[in-house]
């Protein structure tokens, strides 16, 4: 009798631990599934605002929700300026992150104010995420924006002599190869992505936060349940199961790429679970090419600072980047006479 039980009972358990297995690998095998997962897990940010951010969000005008023509879903944005600026100011594009299927530009919106505070105009972007649809539609929505800018310069006062793009996360992974096409035809021609951007000498600066520059790579982390979903989450954005040995895949592995072309850049990442090491391989890429870099990275005995740590704006470590940030920006624009 006893014997009987324990042995019905050893059997159920591992019967149940296989049940939750199947589930698991049946839930995160599915991109649509894996993809829901994150845009919940993205739905709130829990990002920290500084302190007497009112009064921060007086000084700016908020010009939300325009649509800026695009062929593809999500196609909106926030354009951010100062109040009491009335001439022409240099202007940030930004892309949020949110692995490729969340996230939202409500996300960066408080950065998005610091950076207007500072005497910037913010074209803070939406863009169509997976698995509705798929690389390399926030690509060409970069030069959609951007082209929109164009036509409406004179509306928002921006300067288009002074032009900076920057993401987070997987916003800046995307960003950051929207600037490789810009400065470099041949892969302009190979990805396909068109050069918007007719005077190159107006790109003052990538800022890029956070990142997976060398994408194949998500392919690989060495976490089970975050490297699954990460993989999965690049499944349905680049619409291809062996996505990683694809050819669009091996063109996103970026430190091969990046070429002298590359603009002035500016990368900062936490120091756990997040992407220090792409940021590390990023500078080092960039730098063997002679090009104007700043990497930001603090060590973990000193603070440990997880992944977007740079958005917590009522932290120290937070706004010592912000202001590093700023600085390079001052220093990389040019400047009117």
């Amino acid at each position: 009798g006893i014997m009987k039980f324990f042995k019905w009972l050893g059997k159920t358990f591992f019967m149940g631990v296989g049940f939750i297995v199947l589930f698991v690998f049946y839930y995160f095998a599915s991109p649509e599934s894996t993809a829901r997962y994150v845009k919940a897990m993205f739905s709130d940010s829990g990002y920290s605002d500084p302190k007497d951010f009112d009064c921060y969000m007086q000084r700016v005008d908020i010009f939300e929700d325009i649509d800026y023509g695009s062929a593809f879903l999500g196609g909106t944005m926030d354009i951010i300026r100062p109040k009491e600026r009335q001439e022409k100011l240099p202007v940030v594009f930004w892309m949020h992150g949110g692995a490729y299927v969340g996230g939202d530009k409500k996300d960066t919106e408080p950065y998005s104010v610091l950076l207007a505070d500072r005497g910037y105009v913010v074209v803070n972007m939406n863009y169509a995420l997976a698995p509705e649809e798929h690389y390399p539609a926030p690509l060409l929505q970069i030069g959609e924006a951007y082209r929109y800018i164009e036509k409406h310069a004179q509306d928002y006062l921006i300067d288009l002599d002074n032009v900076y793009f920057g993401g987070d996360s997987a916003g800046a992974q995307i960003m950051s190869v929207f600037l490789n096409a810009q400065t470099y035809e041949r892969y302009a021609q190979e990805t396909g992505i068109p050069q918007v951007v007719e005077n190159k000498e107006t790109i003052r600066g990538a800022l890029l936060f956070c990142g997976p520059y060398d994408m194949p790579k998500l392919a690989d982390i060495n976490a089970p349940v975050m490297g699954l979903m990460l993989n999965r989450a690049a499944c349905a954005y680049m619409n291809d199961k062996k996505w990683y040995t694809s050819q669009a895949g091996k063109l996103n592995a970026l430190t091969d790429k990046v070429t002298t072309l590359f603009p002035p850049a500016f990368l900062t990442d936490g120091n756990t679970g997040s992407f220090e090491g792409h940021a590390i391989r990023m500078e080092a890429a960039l730098k063997e090419k002679g090009v104007e870099v700043e990497c930001v990275l603090y060590p973990r005995k000193e603070k440990i600072l997880m992944h977007e740590y740079q958005f917590n704006l009522a932290e120290k470590y937070a706004l010592m980047t912000f202001e590093k940030t700023v600085e390079f920006m001052e220093r990389t624009a040019k400047k009117t006479r």
